[in-house]
């Protein structure tokens, strides 16, 4: 996602950072660690993952939502989690979970008229700052859903946002009737998540309407090497709209993300079949 123009203000919806739920913490440490050079330090009692003294996910902190199994949360802005609660309600959402965070914030489960859940995150204090743009760090998340158009009026209502169609550029990748969440920063649009139809999104581990996450790797090439050495799966590979390689991968514990290829790495030499 293009990087904020204010760093450090977060509009509501904005996705602040990501979040592992996992009964072992420990081996996802041993796997993520090594694939995006992470460092790990204790917060308030719950688990940064770091890198270069920036913020690149959460372990842990949102696990008490939700133990049903692995995966990712979602974490998006909610500066006033009351306000935010009583306007998913009235636009047909749900909130749920609401949880003290302590020093952290509060935090609750948002659910979407489809059934995808996020984090609405109201942090106190979110130290240091996202990682962002570089090898390991949160750049995209997309919505992956079997209604787009449905789900895209709650979300318009719930962030102030549009919801603008992907016009594909020209790779024949891009999925029909996917749209992007934008809204304007200093008077510059900005992307601030997707919304993909099932049918056209890339293969993961997870089934159903749900938010994936999407981290930078350097060379995805090496990338899909060092995911299979550490005993993930990677599920699919593409092109995205934007000329960006993307791949799909599956964690040890079954925990769904995908990956984008920086711009920095080597172009785009084919047009996906």
């Amino acid at each position: 996602m293009p990087l904020r123009l204010i760093e450090g203000q977060s509009a509501p919806g904005d996705p602040i950072t990501v979040d592992l739920a996992s009964d072992d913490l420990a081996s996802a440490q041993d796997f993520y660690g090594p694939l995006f050079d992470w460092e790990f330090e204790d917060v308030a009692e719950h688990l940064w993952a770091t890198k270069g003294r920036r913020l690149a996910a959460g372990f842990g902190v949102m696990e008490a939502l939700d133990l049903a199994r692995s995966r990712w949360w979602l974490c998006l802005a909610a500066p006033d989690l009351d306000e935010m609660t009583e306007r998913a309600v009235s636009l047909g959402g749900d909130v749920s979970g609401r949880t003290d965070l302590g020093g952290l914030g509060h935090a609750a489960v948002l659910e979407d008229p489809a059934g995808a859940s996020a984090v609405l995150w109201q942090p106190r204090k979110l130290e240091p700052g996202a990682l962002g743009a570089a090898h390991g760090g949160l750049v995209w998340a997309e919505l992956i859903t079997d209604d787009p158009s449905r789900v895209a009026a709650f979300y318009e209502g719930m962030f102030d946002v549009a919801a603008v169609p992907v016009r594909d550029r020209g790779t024949g990748s891009g999925p029909s009737g996917a749209v992007n969440l934008e809204r304007k920063e200093l008077e510059v649009p900005r992307a601030m998540a997707g919304i993909v139809p099932a049918s056209g999104a890339a293969r993961g581990g997870a089934a159903g309407a749900r938010w994936r996450p999407y981290f930078q790797v350097d060379d995805l090439d090496v990338f899909r090497d060092q995911v299979t050495e550490l005993g993930g799966e990677v599920t699919d590979e593409r092109v995205s709209a934007s000329r960006r390689r993307t791949a799909v991968v599956t964690d040890p514990q079954g925990a769904e993300f995908g990956v984008v290829e920086g711009m920095a790495s080597k172009q785009v030499e084919h047009e996906e079949t």
